[in-house]
């Protein structure tokens, strides 16, 4: 019964091991999707002061 008991162990914490390493891997997916959103959103940032300069310039 004993070895039954460390195999059921030893398969739990490989188990959780996995679990860990998953949510490391999506949680580096979030951060890569952020980081991509926090890019696009620079952008557009850049291009709509681009367009407002534009706007001033041909109004002046």
């Amino acid at each position: 019964m004993k070895t039954n008991d460390s195999s059921a162990v030893d398969q739990y914490k490989m188990a959780q091991a996995q679990e860990k390493k998953m949510l490391q891997v999506s949680q580096e997916s979030f951060d890569a999707a952020l980081w991509r959103m926090e890019q696009q959103n620079a952008v557009g940032k850049i291009k709509g002061f681009d367009k407002l300069a534009k706007s001033i310039i041909d109004a002046a």
